[in-house]
Order: structure tokens, then C-alpha cells, then sequence
């Protein structure tokens, strides 16, 4: 029996709201569409199943120009399966056309490229950069833009003994933001770009990839759930392939669904970026 697309893990943040406790994030990146296959139908039936809290929609949704119209339908579908309760947040990749960004306009989703978005209610901000349109272009994002774009949050209509902090959630197509956003102190991010490697040599108990598709990345930061300074970042697998049209080795795809949980007790500091759980 194939394993499921979807992906269940727990992360425990330190300083993270109460109010935050329990909350889903599903997360779809790299579809990179050519054509409809089994498996997007069998993403969205998991998309369902999930119930998660929020969709986060994270770039390269299609791979050549001339995919826009099949990428917009399945995008429909998948937000239609998975109704997330919050919301569905995301950014575009190298790969998605200026037309695609048009033709998504229309969808419930809000497009966070350089921009900002506040929970009306909870102690919540997402935060998105754009991308370059080709992978080895310096990225256009523009993180402190983002930051400074932030709403203000609306004054609570019943007086707060303690107001919490919002807690900031980055969405980047490329995991290079890393380091940036610990130093802007954002507590969490998720990209994806280098699809797990896509090729990993068979029987590697590392599962370090032969290529990421990210100069200057190292190869074993390619995947999993990764910690700089004090910030996480979650850098999927993805769900489709850039070069070789539906070959993988060794590199299943996947979104993972991530379940936020807050730590009792704080996580030891990580000066330089280090893979804590590879995936």
C-alpha cells in the first residue's frame, strides 16, 4: 500500500501563544504541474480528511507556461477539499508565471508576496516573500517590507489583563530566508524549492540528497524541520518534480501537516542553521 501524501508531525515552540495550542498547518508546495495525475486527486481526498486550520500554499504550483488553466482547477479543488478553518495563505516560486498570479486572483487565498496578515482574534501574523523568477536570481522578497506592511491589530472590545504578542509565521518559497527571519526573530517559517533532493542514493540513513537545487545550500539542510538561532522552519518535500517528470528516488513526495504545540521548556540555541528532524 503507497504511503500517504500527507504527513503528520507535532512541533513544540517555546514562547508560543496558548492560544495558539493545537492549531493545523497544511502545507502544498511544489506541485509543479504539467499534467493531472492520480495523485492530486488523492491529495485533495487527504486534504480533507486533514480538517486543518490553515493551507499554506508555499510556490512553483506549475513547472512550464501553458499549465496556468490546469494549476488554477486544481488549486479550486484542493481549496474546496480542505476548507481550512483560518484560512489559506500563500507565495509564488521561480517557476509560476505572471499570468498564473493573475489568474489566482480570484481564489480565496491571500497572497502574501511582500505583505502581511493579522488574525482578527488571535495572537497570529503571516508573513510572505516574494521569489525570483528563475532559481538562480537573487530573490526579489522583500522580508522587512513584509514586516513593515503588518495591519494593526484591532483594539479587543473587552479589556486584556495581558495582551499577547502576535506570533509571526513566514511563508518563503526558497528555505535561504532562514537566516534572515531568526534574525528578524520570526519564530517560524515553511518553504520548500529543493524537493527533499528529489534523488537520494538508496539505503542512505541520512537521506542526504545529491543535489538541492539551491546554490550555496547545503545538501543536508535540504528537507525536514530545520533551527537557526531560535526559529524553525519547516522545508517540505513537495509534491511534484522539477527535471525528471514524475521520477523520484529514494525521496517520496509529501505536504507535511504540522500540529503546533507549545514547549514547557526552552530549546537550546542554534547558532548556525542545523536539521533536527530530517524528513
Amino acid at each position: 500500500m503507497p504511503a500517504p501524501l500527507i504527513e503528520s508531525f507535532s512541533l513544540y515552540l517555546p514562547q508560543m501563544p496558548a492560544a495558539l495550542e493545537g492549531l493545523r498547518l497544511l502545507q502544498v508546495t511544489d506541485l509543479h504541474l504539467r499534467r493531472r495525475r492520480a495523485r492530486h486527486r488523492v491529495l485533495c481526498e487527504a486534504a480533507a480528511a486533514a480538517e486543518p486550520d490553515l493551507l499554506l500554499l508555499t510556490g512553483d504550483f506549475m513547472h512550464i507556461p501553458g499549465t496556468e488553466p490546469l494549476v488554477a482547477d486544481l488549486l479550486a479543488q484542493l481549496l474546496d477539499a480542505a476548507r481550512p478553518t483560518v484560512g489559506a495563505f500563500g507565495v509564488f516560486g521561480n517557476h509560476d508565471t505572471p499570468h498564473l498570479r493573475k489568474r489566482l486572483t480570484h481564489l480565496p487565498v491571500h497572497w502574501l508576496n511582500n505583505a502581511a496578515w493579522n488574525h482578527p482574534r488571535l495572537p497570529l501574523t503571516l508573513l510572505g516573500v516574494d521569489c525570483a523568477e528563475h532559481e538562480r536570481a537573487t530573490p526579489r522578497g522583500d522580508l522587512l517590507g513584509a514586516v513593515l506592511s503588518t495591519p494593526d491589530r484591532p483594539k479587543p472590545t473587552t479589556p486584556s489583563p495581558e495582551p499577547q504578542p502576535p506570533f509571526p509565521i513566514l511563508l518563503a518559497h526558497m528555505p535561504t530566508w532562514l537566516p534572515v527571519a531568526a534574525a528578524m526573530n520570526i519564530r517560524l517559517m515553511f518553504a520548500g524549492h529543493t524537493h527533499g533532493g528529489q534523488l537520494r542514493a538508496p539505503g542512505s540513513p541520512s537521506g542526504i540528497p545529491f543535489y538541492n537545487a539551491t546554490p550555496g545550500w547545503p545538501l543536508h539542510l535540504s528537507t525536514g524541520i530545520l533551527q537557526a538561532r531560535d526559529t524553525f522552519a519547516v522545508v517540505s518535500r513537495g509534491l511534484g518534480e522539477s527535471v525528471f517528470d514524475g521520477f523520484r528516488a529514494f525521496c517520496r513526495p509529501h505536504a507535511p501537516l504540522i500540529t503546533l504545540h507549545r514547549s514547557a521548556a526552552d530549546i537550546p540555541h542554534a547558532e548556525v542553521p542545523i536539521c533536527i528532524q530530517r524528513w
